[in-house]
């Protein structure tokens, strides 16, 4: 992918919340199921995308929904397609497609861990690979680079008006890529937000700012 890699409209989500994101332990690849929270926060997705379309009765509904295979993002995915297909703004549940290259990146031997855990098992691991995060990568774990690689194939493979399900690592993945000369200090990708994708801008949709607020490169929030 370049750094504009088309103007096409994408919105994107990350899974709701689990029971390891409590705990604060690193999930990757691990396959976590939502919690009680996570399936409010993909209600919580469907409303703000609802609000959305009512507010630009002009733009034209989703038509593609595309999901990380690991269940905390596909069940996210359904939730919202179970909402919002009746009223024709996406698709219906059975039409959802999986890409296992939007995953999450693979944390290799950091999976199950809290950040403290991971302090005492590999001494000086945390501070070296978190030095920058355009090079960073888990003991035994994915590569950035490698995560940017195949976060790039799948969106530039995507429709228009494709809302793809995936993982915080997903779309940070995509930010490095999008703005490859700005810091990675980029702002945090939390649950309770839609972004709106159109080539290298990124607006974030939130209850506080349902008209959309803009994320800048190398600033965070």
């Amino acid at each position: 992918m370049s750094t504009s890699p088309s103007a096409k409209r994408l919105y994107f989500v990350r899974h709701g919340h689990t029971d390891w994101n409590v705990r604060g332990l690193f999930q990757g690849h691990s396959d976590i199921p939502l919690n009680e929270e996570g399936e409010r926060d993909a209600h919580g997705y469907a409303a703000l995308l609802r609000d959305y379309f009512a507010r630009h009765p002009e733009t034209p509904a989703i038509g593609r929904v595309t999901a990380s295979p690991l269940a905390r993002a596909a069940r996210t995915a359904r939730i919202i397609c179970e909402d919002l297909a009746p009223a024709s703004l996406v698709p219906p549940p059975s039409a959802i497609t999986h890409d296992a290259r939007l995953k999450e990146q693979n944390y290799g031997l950091w999976e199950g861990k809290t950040l403290a855990q991971i302090r005492e098992a590999f001494p000086g691991s945390v501070e070296r690979q978190f030095a920058s995060m355009r090079t960073f990568a888990a003991d035994a774990g994915e590569p950035m680079p490698d995560l940017c690689s195949r976060v790039a194939a799948c969106v530039q493979e995507q429709e228009n008006n494709t809302l793809l399900v995936g993982h915080f690592g997903t779309l940070y993945a995509l930010m490095l890529t999008l703005w490859p000369e700005s810091p990675d200090n980029f702002p945090r990708i939390t649950q309770d937000a839609f972004y709106l994708i159109e080539g290298t801008n990124i607006v974030r949709f939130d209850r506080d700012t349902p008209d959309g607020r803009p994320i800048r490169p190398g600033r965070p929030s």
